[in-house]
């Protein structure tokens, strides 16, 4: 059982949540890095998958709970859940309770975009056997793009997207949807990237000055924050290279904590500059 990482931004007090680990395909991890040289900043196993995290944010006001991204959840198949190699040594509702909430304590659940690795646990079984959404008094906002996108997916991707996860979020009233870079809640706002999937956002918290960026899928790892580091899985791949040249240097400047959801260590940090051949370099908390 993993300790929570708390921490605050000002009034804000964050929480990394975990819903265990996962593997991918180090190959389409990395895109056109060779294996010689992302083998460098994680390991692989026999399959060539490499162990990736599932990280959520739980954000507190002083009037709302917030959670960002929602984790890979219990409901795909035995063959995926092997496929996957899906470690639920900490799952994402667990580690809610450990910080003394319910499901229906939570006011808003935002995700980053609408792959099944990410919003898992917006939606359970109830005793009918129907899908339902699992944070019963929250509002869920999804970027409309990605809204749209989800629900006509590219042959290539139309496995990632999985319905039950998200149509019944419409059904029962809870759905918001949002277009574009908008203040979602007080702290809290987006900035559309686009580059993994059509509608992918990252997320700012920000109070009293002092800020951290939810990096979603534009930068899943730390590993993936030098600039070609780019997964094979993202659609349009030069405007994740352009979000990165563009945010990276603003973070840095903006000296704002990173959280990476897929991070196979339970950790958060800062991206510095960094010196010699190491473009970048971390400061880890």
């Amino acid at each position: 059982m993993t300790d929570l990482k708390k921490f605050s931004i000002a009034d804000l007090n964050l929480t990394l949540l975990t819903d265990g680990m996962f593997r991918l395909d180090g190959g389409a991890m990395f895109g056109v890095i060779p294996k010689k040289l992302w083998e460098r900043r994680t390991e692989s196993d026999s399959s060539n998958r490499i162990p990736l995290g599932l990280i959520s944010l739980l954000v507190q006001s002083p009037k709302e709970n917030i959670l960002i991204e929602a984790g890979i959840g219990d409901t795909l198949d035995e063959k995926l859940v092997k496929i996957y190699c899906i470690d639920h040594h900490d799952r994402l509702l667990d580690c809610l309770e450990r910080a003394g909430l319910k499901t229906g304590d939570i006011d808003k659940v935002i995700l980053s975009h609408m792959h099944f690795d990410h919003i898992g646990n917006s939606t359970r079984k109830n005793e009918a056997g129907e899908f339902v959404p699992t944070f019963e008094n929250a509002e869920y906002i999804y970027q409309k793009t990605e809204w749209d996108f989800a629900h006509n997916p590219c042959d290539l991707v139309s496995a990632s997207y999985i319905p039950h996860l998200f149509d019944p979020i419409e059904k029962s009233g809870q759905l918001r949807l949002i277009d574009g870079d908008v203040e979602i809640t007080g702290g809290i706002r987006n900035q559309v990237t686009g580059g993994h999937t059509e509608g992918h956002q990252v997320l700012f918290i920000e109070s009293g000055g002092e800020g951290a960026i939810f990096w979603g899928d534009l930068i899943p790892t730390s590993a993936h924050t030098d600039h070609p580091y780019i997964m094979g899985y993202d659609l349009w791949s030069n405007d994740t290279l352009e979000a990165k040249k563009e945010l990276i240097p603003w973070v840095i400047k903006n000296d704002y904590i990173s959280i990476w959801t897929h991070q196979p260590t339970y950790r958060y940090g800062k991206i510095i500059e960094g010196e010699g051949k190491k473009k970048y370099e971390f400061e880890w908390f």
